[in-house]
């Protein structure tokens, strides 16, 4: 069998908060909501040692999928105030095509997003405009405008 993607999880704080801004704001349809408790055993699996509570919420855009999760025992490890820097190893960003990232990212911010104006962008190979907000909980997300013809796979 080949391999095929299933989803990439973002930890968040407020599961209300951060379902209205992918649902509202990027589109993302809500699916499936697991609520874990310690009877499930997944402290391994997580990689924590104490008894474990959590709320996970699928959403799904297209064929991407992530998965919300609020930790509510133990509780999470918040970020620092700044964003996190996108050299660092791990996840960087996820990004979404809208024709006008402007006019997505003005609404995003209605939603609790944070526009990071130094990142806009005038992408010069493919002609495309480009820039970051942070979701809620400072997750960046790349808006793009680059059309259908632009194909990066």
């Amino acid at each position: 069998m080949n391999p095929r993607f299933s989803h990439v999880g973002i930890c968040i704080t407020d599961m209300e908060r951060s379902i209205a801004f992918y649902r509202d704001g990027l589109g993302f349809e809500p699916g499936t909501q697991l609520t874990v408790d310690p009877s499930f055993g997944y402290e391994g699996l997580v990689g924590v040692d104490t008894p474990l509570t959590m709320v996970n919420q699928f959403m799904r855009l297209d064929a991407m999928i992530i998965e919300l999760i609020e930790f509510r025992s133990p509780t999470r490890i918040d970020r620092d105030s700044t964003p996190r820097m996108m050299n660092k190893i791990g996840y960087t960003h996820l990004s979404l095509r809208y024709p006008d990232v402007d006019a997505k990212a003005q609404e995003l911010e209605t939603l609790g997003g944070t526009i990071v104006y130094s990142s806009r962008t005038k992408e010069q190979m493919f002609g495309g405009e480009i820039v970051f907000i942070l979701d809620p909980d400072g997750n960046r997300i790349e808006l793009m405008s680059y059309g259908d013809d632009v194909q990066f796979a």
